[in-house]
This record gives structure tokens, sequence and C-alpha cells, in this order.
């Protein structure tokens, strides 16, 4: 059976951009990552990043794997959403318990109710640590 159930499989490709975005981050919000995936990615997606060029579902999969192993249990925060026609742009951040990300930035281009391109860039940080003993004895 094919894996193109959901609102993008071509039956609802009068998603605007605004509303696949939406439902991409309550996905992610939410832990689903296989329905953000089938809802609102195109199969053969191509994603541009710090880490290099990859493409489709699969490799997105891995990406997001990749981001919750570096930041466990994180709260996401998304600053900002900006959306124009067929694109997006979202400013993120992340708070994990010893690592934290502040100026996470990824853009979308949206196309027949599906992200067809996602370019994804962060960058890891660890988290101070309190000092050991009182300052200035």
């Amino acid at each position: 059976m094919d894996d193109d159930s959901g609102p993008g499989n071509g039956r609802d490709i009068s998603r605007s951009t605004a509303e696949v975005i939406d439902s991409h981050l309550v996905h992610r919000r939410d832990g689903r990552l296989g329905e953000d995936l089938g809802d609102n990615y195109t199969e053969d997606v191509v994603v541009l990043s710090h880490l290099g060029h990859f493409q489709g579902r699969d490799a997105m999969a891995k990406l997001a794997a990749l981001l919750a192993e570096q930041l466990k249990d994180a709260e996401f925060f998304y600053d900002m959403v900006l959306v124009d026609g067929p694109y997006a742009f979202l400013q993120w951040r992340a708070v994990a318990q010893d690592m934290h990300v502040s100026n996470g930035a990824d853009s979308f281009v949206v196309r027949d109710g599906r992200i067809c391109m996602q370019t994804i860039s962060y960058a890891l940080s660890t988290k101070p640590s309190a000092p050991d003993g009182p300052i200035g004895d």
C-alpha cells in the first residue's frame, strides 16, 4: 500500500502553505513523526542542511531522529513563522537538560499541499553549568 495517506495525498492539494506548516509543527510537537511525514512531505522531499544534502522521507526521519538524540526531551519554541506563497520560514529554539539551540532556522517550499523542499540549520551548544561554590571568597 502507498504511504500517501493523509491531507496532502493529492486529494487535498488545496491546503495552503500556512496550513501545511501548522500541521507539521503540531505533528512534531505531539511526537507524531510518521504522521507528519505522510501528511506533510512529498515522498522525494529534498533537504539541504548544515549536515549535507538528503532526499526522501526516510532521510527526513533519520534527520529528525538525530535531532531528537542530540536534544533528548527538549522543549521546542517556535519564535517566528513567516509564509509567502509557497515559501515558509521557521525560526526556533530548543532547550534540553545539557544542550540547547538558540537560533535554529528552517525554510520550506510547499507544492500541492506538501513540503517538497526544506532547509535546516542549527548549532548545538552546551548549557553552562552552575559554579561549584561561592564566587569571590
